[in-house]
């Protein structure tokens, strides 16, 4: 531990780096004179974007400035090698769960809660499945995304649910004008990639459509303690057995939009065959893994009244597949194992502002989804109506509040209808307010109360492995989040910082537990409570040179009155993690072609972590480090290089799945 953080301590001086990833609270732009503005709305243009800090998220809900954000752009988000959940691991208050290489699953975790407590969008459009409430981020491909968001404690006005682990908002990439791009890349453990796509139409109508192919082999090294991990005498060094994958994924999408009008649709397919390692005492060597998701929505933003009336309407329809086969039982199914759901999703919000100051809103969802395990089915109803204010009585204050009152109706194939249609009525809602005392200064807080209903897999099981508990009841919550932020620039001097504090409270966690041999099951844990601390910041001279640090505190405990264990942290969340980190850029050269070179470095610290509610079980600390470098060139061409954890750390994840060692992966770019 305390070589950990003697080298977090030196690298946070050596080695910081500000990866324009910054908080949006307000945008502060390139103090170069004739510096060109940022497109919002994931659009691009035919100048460059030449930015210090990142636009605010227009796209997302400009009447909504009172959370704590953070953003990453799309450099942080293309780099070679990366995936969706690598890029999120940077950011404060987020953890991410991996079980093993970089197409195994991923899911996001904001300030110590559960995956399914942070919903996900893409251009608007929630993207979580019945499962297990989240989606796993290794099936979304960065090189799609302009920009995500994260909300870390409070959803934005614009969605369509309030959490108790924030939102996470993607927006995709949608060019203007006419484009191709072809992508290609290598890297170790058998890693191949190409993706192509384009772009036809101009500032009105545009249709974009790309497609992608991604397999490795996985087969990392890894260190076989033979079950015994304080006897280091019989650690064996080996190598992941049957961790191969093949992933094929589609996307197309298509823009319209006028001086009164913006629609946007979508179409999406993936489908991903892969080897299903098991842990590796004894590991598994036939079992293989196929998953399938096609969606496809549309969104409509309609002005009815210049200036002061907004209809916004969005369809969706989601259908994910899974399927285990097993023929020698090596995950304990024999007979294997599928799951396939079905979501669809309808909403509509009208926003009113009857004054300059004040927005006014009133939306419904209507959402339907059904889960089918081994021809057993279930399903879910929800009715959400929503109302939410922005109000803004001076020009230096910012008031939101939101309120809704979700109706559940969960039941299995066999159930009967109890009580009429609302088996769960959950109000919810939220307070904020952001004061600037000065227009470099910002002050704001949040104070929520959230309701997260069971989802179907949680309540009528997932798979053989995985199994439902009927009996769960919802979670309920309190969250409360103060802080600070501030930036801006001083010649060609930039800065941002933020500082933020915050606590939240449930009652009635689901939480998972061994149920049997080869089986676990779901429960309600009681009552929980996390308090955190949040800080990032970083300095940046001109476009050249520049620093970040991002600093994540927290304390995890399960606060149970009539808990019958001594241990109180809660399982998988670290109490620390640090993302310092340095990024340089050089100007163009001409004579050799080179418009740009760039060299990137980032180190992540993270504690170690309880495996278990005794406390008996430790996961150890993490030490990753990275670098990564780009060339571009004119004519539209990069070459980029990212190598990762080149201290070669071994470790595994929170299910004991092995993670990999040092690693490198290659890629060319060319678009025209």
């Amino acid at each position: 531990m305390r070589r950990g953080l003697a080298g977090l301590c030196l690298l946070a001086v050596s080695l910081p780096q500000l990866a324009l990833a910054q908080p949006v609270q307000e945008p502060v732009a390139d103090v170069r004179p004739g510096a060109p503005e940022a497109v919002s709305d994931g659009e691009a243009s035919d100048a460059p974007i030449d930015v210090v800090v990142t636009a605010a998220p227009t796209a997302t809900d400009p009447d909504d400035v009172t959370p704590a954000v953070f953003a990453l752009g799309r450099e942080r988000l293309d780099v070679p090698g990366a995936t969706l959940a690598s890029s999120l691991a940077t950011v404060p208050g987020v953890q991410v769960q991996r079980s093993g290489g970089d197409a195994d699953v991923a899911l996001a975790r904001v300030r110590g809660g559960r995956s399914a407590q942070t919903p996900l969008f893409l251009a608007g459009i929630r993207l979580d499945d019945e499962l297990t409430g989240a989606i796993d981020l290794s099936t979304l491909p960065p090189a799609m995304l302009h920009r995500a968001t994260v909300y870390r404690g409070h959803a934005p006005r614009a969605g369509d649910a309030l959490g108790i682990g924030g939102a996470i908002w993607l927006e995709p990439r949608l060019p203007r004008g006419r484009e191709a791009t072809v992508t290609a890349g290598a890297g170790s453990f058998g890693r191949r990639e190409l993706r192509a796509g384009l772009t036809y139409g101009g500032p009105e109508l545009a249709v974009t459509a790309a497609g992608g192919f991604r397999r490795g082999r996985g087969d990392f090294s890894f260190i076989d303690d033979g079950g015994t991990r304080f006897d280091e005498s019989d650690d064996v060094e080996r190598r992941r057995l049957n961790a191969d994958h093949e992933t094929f994924d589609g996307w197309s999408m298509l823009r319209w939009s006028g001086k009164r009008h913006r629609v946007i649709a979508l179409v999406h397919g993936l489908r991903r065959d892969a080897g299903a390692p098991g842990l590796q005492l004894p590991g598994a060597r036939e079992a293989r893994i196929r998953l399938e998701r096609a969606l496809g929505a549309v969104a409509a933003d309609v002005v009815c009244a210049e200036g002061w009336c907004q209809l916004h309407a969005s369809s969706s329809l989601v259908q994910t597949s899974y399927r285990l086969q097993d023929p020698r039982a090596e995950l304990g199914a024999r007979e294997g194992a599928s799951n396939q759901s079905q979501g669809a999703r309808q909403r509509v919000r009208l926003v009113l502002r009857p004054l300059e100051q004040l927005s006014v809103g009133a939306g419904f969802t209507y959402y339907q989804s059904r889960l089918s395990v081994s021809e057993v089915s279930s399903r879910r109803q929800l009715l959400r109506p929503q109302l939410d204010l922005g109000w803004s009585p001076h020009e230096q204050v910012d008031i939101t509040a939101i309120a809704a009152l979700p109706c559940h109706d969960l039941r299995g194939a066999l159930e009967e209808p109890e009580g009429g249609f609302c088996s769960v009525l959950a109000p919810v809602g939220r307070v904020g307010l952001r004061y600037r005392p000065h227009e470099a200064v910002a002050v704001f807080g949040n104070a929520g109360r959230y309701v997260r209903v069971p989802t179907l897999g949680e309540r009528f099981g997932v798979s053989p492995a995985v199994r439902g508990n009927p009996d769960l009841v919802e979670e309920r919550g309190w969250s409360t989040e103060v802080g600070v932020s501030s930036q801006g620039g001083v010649g060609a001097w930039s800065w941002w910082g933020q500082l933020v504090g915050f606590g939240i409270w449930s009652d009635d966690l689901i939480a998972y537990r061994r149920a049997s041999v080869g089986a676990v099951r779901p429960y309600n844990v009681g009552s929980a409570r996390s308090l955190g601390l949040e800080v990032a910041g970083g300095v940046g001279w001109r476009r050249w040179v520049a620093l970040e640090l991002a600093l994540t505190a927290l304390d995890p405990r399960d606060v149970t009155p009539d808990r019958q264990l001594e241990a109180d942290l809660l399982p998988f969340t670290a109490r620390w993690v640090a993302v310092p980190g340095l990024t340089l850029r050089t100007p163009s050269w001409p004579k050799l072609g080179l418009e740009e070179a760039r060299l990137t470095s980032r180190f992540r610290y993270q504690a170690s972590r309880v495996a278990d509610p005794a406390g008996l079980i430790t996961l150890p600390e993490q030490t990753l480090w990275s670098v990564g470098g780009a060339l571009s060139f004119v004519g539209e061409v990069e070459l980029g290089l990212e190598l990762t954890n080149l201290l070669d750390q071994r470790t595994v994840d929170f299910i004991g799945y092995p993670l990999p060692g040092r690693a490198f992966f290659l890629r060319s770019a060319a678009r025209w």
